[in-house]
């Protein structure tokens, strides 16, 4: 503005033009497992805007999860299964501006066996063979784990096909073993059972020459050593002298 002596003034200023708020990167599809307390998930903070950015879940997570708006946080212990639903992330700037990303949440039902391993009996000197139960439910990927404070060096465990095999070589008494499942939200489940090994059914004493008589019962010996198996044997002579020949 111009006065009519020619006196001014000015005032200037500047135009400033930025990019709206956005996420970098993006937050992934999220699986939890019911009753397993989920590893804290700081969700992105934005790049871009005008001045402070506020941010928002605008989507219901599944019970037992809460967001932290100061921190971005979700956090908690899902209390119920739930399909995947999908979560709204938002920024927005002093403007006005806003941007949003969004992500999947699931949280899956509990590890769980749904069985259990009876204890196992084997004799030394045979080989074995067993397959572990595979677990329903949990996040994946999975983690099977056999363990015990002793476990014998005969035993192998494959893991692709959850098989125990070997060959014992000696009797054993009652060996602990544990089979553990871990998933990928650190929730876990456990079967305990034992494994002995037995010597096999032997007979003591040995059985002498014998002669026999026509139509006179004769009793073998019994077995010793085993699980406590015992072993009995009726013999009878046949008619014929000929057909005593046979001891």
């Amino acid at each position: 503005m111009r006065a009519a002596n020619d006196a001014t003034d000015t005032l200037r200023f500047t135009i400033t033009v930025v990019e709206p708020p956005r996420f970098d990167p993006e937050v992934i599809e999220q699986t939890y497992t019911i009753s397993a307390p989920i590893r804290s998930l700081q969700l992105p903070t934005a790049g871009g805007g005008h001045g402070d950015l506020s941010y928002a879940l605008t989507q219901e997570l599944p019970p037992g999860l809460d967001f932290d708006t100061d921190t971005h946080t979700i956090s908690g212990t899902p209390t119920r299964t739930t399909r995947a639903g999908t979560a709204f992330y938002t920024v927005t700037d002093e403007n006005g501006a806003s941007s949003s990303g969004s992500f999947r949440v699931t949280v899956a039902a509990a590890l769980n066996f749904a069985t259990t391993i009876a204890d196992q009996i084997y004799t030394s000197g045979r080989p074995i063979s067993m397959m572990l139960p595979e677990v329903m439910g949990g996040t994946g990927p999975l983690i099977y784990l056999l363990s015990g404070d002793a476990v014998p060096g005969w035993l192998h465990f494959d893991l692709a096909s959850l098989t125990l095999s070997g060959t014992p070589l000696a009797a054993a008494a009652a060996i602990p073993l544990s089979w553990t499942v871990r998933d990928a939200n650190d929730a876990t489940d456990t079967l305990r059972f034992t494994i002995t090994v037995v010597e096999p059914p032997r007979f003591d004493p040995e059985v002498i020459e014998q002669t026999l008589y026509h139509q006179r019962d004769y009793r073998a010996p019994a077995t010793a050593a085993g699980r406590g198996w015992r072993a009995a044997a009726s013999l009878r002579t046949a008619r014929s002298p000929a057909a005593r020949a046979w001891l």
